[in-house]
């Protein structure tokens, strides 16, 4: 389980381990992408780019970001993902790698869980 809080804008947010440093992201459902980090952070990463592409924000207006390849540590395991360089200084955790998980966001009490869903078992249950 991936633990979290709330920052001091009332987002919910979590620490992650992303090319071998640590860096607090805002858990964001309306981004489907994978990662969403500042360019400031991915400097001196040597990171290999991949592709230029257009991403339509929050506002509605669209931006041309490039995406790079990074390792990032995910419930334990070393994974390849892809992370898009942004002028913003908002990190984001999108979708893409909250697929298979539950996501728990509590506000009374400013918590944030990020957990492995469990396999459904594929057998319905009868009366």
């Amino acid at each position: 389980m991936i633990r979290g809080r709330f920052n001091e804008n009332g987002e919910p947010c979590v620490q992650l381990q992303i090319a071998g440093l640590k860096i607090e992201v805002i858990v964001d459902i309306g981004f489907n992408g994978t990662l969403w980090l500042p360019t400031t952070f991915l400097t001196g990463l040597n990171l290999e780019a991949i592709s230029t592409q257009r991403f339509f924000v929050a506002d509605g207006h669209s931006v041309d970001a490039q995406v790079f390849l990074g390792k990032m540590i995910w419930f334990g395991k070393d994974i390849e993902v892809e992370i898009v360089a942004t002028e913003s200084n908002n990190a984001l955790l999108g979708t893409e790698l909250l697929r298979e998980c539950s996501l728990f966001v509590h506000f009374p009490n400013q918590r944030v869980e990020i957990r492995k869903a469990r396999k459904a078992s594929g057998k319905a249950k009868t009366g």
